[in-house]
């Protein structure tokens, strides 16, 4: 083996004896570690990831004390993996660390809590619990677990059910071949757990409670794709299987997985075959596949691996380190306080070591690099996103849904944004040294990048008002974040946005529609309800809406790989191949690839604070070509198909992905009169949807006080609503608002509802007035009994879910446009004001009209 002379190595010496056998010492320039074998099977079971024991061993190496003492490296272990991958996170000095003993208990808790599992593995004839290296437990249901050896290429499900029926499936964890064995098995145990006591018929006479399976495979069955043999010499099943199940599989998985019963059920009597096959059709799927070919060629990137807790801890160390060093006294810090010690001083010295750990690398390589992470973070999304989707439609029990796409979501915007983040303070100050990057190197680079994202995030929204974040410095300088009391439910507020906006399930192109090797994906024609400001871009910008879509859809469709999924091109062939394949006009093809460029020279030259987001006009964002120098742009297809999504939402909103300072006066005039048309619309909706329920009287776009009866009317009324079953009044105020996606747009959005003069203030005010005359409005919209005691009540109505509604008190009552009727129509009013915004999870995004993806 050849090692490249700038290469990290760490050396372990792994002794199998007892412990008085570890004489090996390493010097202090050359390091050896030493442990037991035991300790390493413990550590590389119990990691979580894959470079976790070299990080681990890299940080043992790295003092961080003057002295430390421990009695080996389980205790070391322990309590670095319990601290997130640090022995400390202190920022004073420490003269000496003692680690506490004993921390053997922990794997013989850990054996306690499986207890279960090495009961089940004796029950199946299989090695016990410690012969398997990765031992990974489901928490979802009766209890289940997967244990792999890769050493043996062997790997087991084991399940045990609640009647005591012990299963096994065992197969094979690499094979030649397109059919992975692990999905079968995973199916069957999924599908045997969810039909609970049925599954008991499969054990045999001679050891009841047993179920063992065996998958062989993929192998030649002549021409069959599934069978299954019983072995009397181990009471169990063989199931064997062709490459040719595939393509079953993926033509109908549902059928796929019934075939799988019917022959595991072909060797029992007809009442139980028939009763088991039942059970096993009516259990949710644990086979979903969707089909779909993404115009990206790059499919096989692996995933991206978010900066270890050890390079984040090593940053906020030093940060608070320097902060002592600058004098930053221990203590509490809340609101402006707080802002101010985020943004002018932890940000400003995350930066500095931001600048430091970047110095010593060729600029254009680590951003090339950076931007080939986030290529991977963006395919992460898009498989997510329809991962989650099958769960969402399957409606798959054990799991909630809203809780679990709320958190990858959460996840992937953070490696969004902090690479982001990196990819634009690279650009910013561009490294002149000559390093390439490695593993290391990025995994340094972006533990402070999250912690740059962080801090600026903590920041903006404690100045918004939308956290309410304490900040602590510990009398250690340990920097901590706790709670506060805040009048806004972010939480709440979160997950109504995930159930609003579902993931999608991925769907597979028409034969006809797949992608071409010789064109672009197509892109729709302009909207008639955009013309307006497709035309002013075309004549400020020099391009419209259909050529930026085109440039962006030909960096989609770039002829990239697996090895290099980033490339660089001249922006010349870049403007030629979409002229080529797209009938974009070709100096409109130029302006918008202009536009769509990142620049080092733009971002130097935007003088802004960190957070502030919504001014930003050059971000990697919507400007997804990169250029570094004169050589050309960075093609980057991931990310170019998110700018699209992003694109396509804010349009569909009423707006651009730029702040209106970076965009002509034209544009801005041609979007702000969009917007209105948009809001005349949902009132003209609201209206439309409560007139076609028959006990409903409702009148719309009242400017005029003589439409109801009145002598005066202050201002105008969005719709009234008269409910004639339960003898209310509606009075409506519909606002068709821009999405909120940033902390300043969720402060600008609550204040525009809550601050005095706001829209509540309006919709009470028209409340007040409907009630003092509520009699001579339902006489003069012809209601029976007009007389009747009415009860006039106030209700928002938005088009999407709304951040107002989850801040301040029980004012007004909110709902959404697609529940209105629902809203109106209850037999109790809610008592919260957001209880109506989101009546089901998956009902379908009503975003649709111009295929928008709500992304930021």
């Amino acid at each position: 083996m050849t090692l490249d002379l700038d290469e990290e190595v760490v050396r372990l010496a792994v002794v199998a004896g007892p412990e008085e056998l570890m004489i090996f010492r390493g010097e202090e320039s050359v390091p050896v570690h030493v442990m037991l074998a035991e300790d390493l099977r413990w550590i590389l079971g119990g990691a979580d990831r894959r470079d976790d024991l070299a990080i681990f061993l890299l940080d043992c190496q790295t003092p961080v004390s003057e002295r430390q003492f421990s009695f080996g490296p389980f205790d070391l272990w322990e309590v670095w993996r319990g601290n997130g991958g640090a022995f400390h996170r202190l920022g004073a000095p420490l003269a000496m660390l003692l680690f506490e003993p004993h921390h053997e208990r922990a794997e013989w808790l850990h054996h306690a809590r499986l207890g279960w599992l090495d009961e089940a593995l004796v029950r199946l004839e299989l090695p016990g619990l410690t012969a398997w290296p990765n031992v990974a437990p489901d928490r979802r249901g009766p209890a289940a677990a997967t244990l792999t050896d890769r050493f043996r290429n062997e790997a087991v499900d084991v399940a045990v059910l609640d009647d005591g029926t012990v299963i096994g499936v065992r197969y094979r964890v690499d094979v030649n071949g397109h059919v992975r064995p692990a999905n079968i098995a995973h199916a069957i145990l999924w599908k045997l757990r969810q039909v609970g006591g049925v599954a008991s018929v499969l054990a045999s006479a001679s050891v009841p409670g047993r179920v063992r399976i065996q998958l062989a495979g993929p192998v030649d069955l002549g021409g069959d794709t599934l069978r299954v043999v019983r072995s009397t010499d181990d009471d169990g099943y063989v199931l064997g299987f062709s490459e040719d199940f595939g393509e079953e599989l993926l033509s109908d998985a549902s059928s796929a997985e019934r075939h799988i019963a019917v022959l595991l059920s072909a060797g029992l009597p007809d009442r139980l075959a028939h009763d088991f096959v039942t059970a096993w059709a009516a259990a949710p799927p644990g086979i979903a596949i969707d089909a779909s070919s993404p115009p990206q060629r790059a499919r096989m990137l692996g995933s991206f691996q978010p900066p270890h807790g050890t390079f984040q801890a090593r940053a906020e160390r030093a940060t608070a380190s320097r902060l002592l060093g600058l004098g930053v006294r221990p203590g509490t810090r809340q609101g402006t306080e707080a802002r101010d010690l985020e943004s002018r001083q932890i940000y400003p010295l995350l930066l500095e070591l931001y600048r430091e750990a970047t110095a010593r690398f060729d600029g254009p390589t680590l951003v090339r690099a950076i931007l080939h992470d986030l290529e991977r973070v963006h395919l992460g999304r898009w498989r997510d996103e329809g991962h989650q989707g099958r769960l969402a439609a399957l409606a798959t029990p054990d799991i909630d849904i809203t809780t679990a796409v709320t958190e990858a979501r959460g996840k992937v915007t953070a490696a969004t944004r902090a690479l982001t983040l990196a990819a634009e303070e690279a650009l910013r100050g561009l490294p002149q040294g000559a390093d390439v990057p490695r593993h290391l190197d990025l995994q340094q680079i972006y533990g402070i990048a999250y912690l740059l994202f962080e801090s600026g995030m903590r920041s903006e929204t404690i100045h918004q008002r939308v956290s309410g974040a304490k900040l602590e410095i510990t009398e250690s300088y340990e920097f901590v974040v706790r709670p506060a009391d805040l009048d806004f439910d972010v939480d709440a507020f979160n997950r109504a946005l995930t159930m609003a906006n579902p993931p999608q399930r991925l769907i597979a192109p028409e034969p006809d529609e797949a992608p071409d090797e010789t064109l672009a994906t197509a892109v729709e024609r302009v909207p008639p309800e955009i013309t307006g400001v497709d035309s002013a871009m075309r004549a400020s910008l020099g391009f419209g809406v259909y050529a930026l879509l085109c440039v962006l859809d030909t960096v989609a469709n770039w002829a990239v790989d697996d090895d290099e999924p980033v490339v660089s091109v001249p922006a010349a062939e870049l403007v030629a191949q979409a002229a080529e394949l797209t009938d974009g006009d070709l100096h409109e093809l130029t302006a918008a690839v202009g536009w769509l460029t990142l620049r080092p020279a733009a971002l130097q030259g935007e003088m802004l604070e960190h957070w502030e987001l919504d001014r930003r006009a050059v971000r990697l964002a919507s400007r997804p070509l990169v250029s570094v120098g004169a050589e050309g742009v960075f093609i980057c297809p991931w990310a170019a198909s998110m700018s699209r999504r992003i694109f396509l939402g804010h349009l569909s909103d009423g707006r651009l992905p730029w702040p209106q300072s970076a965009l002509p006066d034209p544009v801005n005039k041609q979007l702000q009169a969009f917007r209105h048309s948009r809001n005349i619309a949902l009132e003209r909706e609201i209206i439309t949807t409560l007139s076609q329920r028959t006990h409903l009287k409702a009148l719309g776009n009242i400017k005029k006080a003589k439409v109801l009866g009145l002598t005066t009317l202050p201002r105008e009324i969005d719709g009234i609503c008269i409910d004639m079953v339960q003898g209310r009044i509606w009075v409506l105020e519909a606002k068709d608002r821009t999405v909120a996606f940033s902390p300043h747009q969720l402060r600008t959005a609550i204040d525009e509802f809550h601050e005095p003069g706001g829209y509540i203030d309006r919709l009470l005010a028209n409340v007040d007035l409907i009630r003092a005359s509520a009699s001579t409005v339902a006489t003069t919209m012809r209601v029976e009994n007009p007389g009747r005691a009415w009860h006039v009540q106030g209700l928002m109505v938005t088009r999407r879910i709304e951040p107002a509604a989850y801040a301040g008190g029980n004012r007004v009552l909110f709902c959404t446009a697609d529940t209105v009727a629902e809203t109106v129509d209850t037999d109790v009013i809610p008592a919260r004001p957001y209880q109506s915004l989101v009546p089901t999870y998956a009902r379908p995004s009503d975003e649709a009209t111009l295929g928008v993806d709500l992304v930021e």
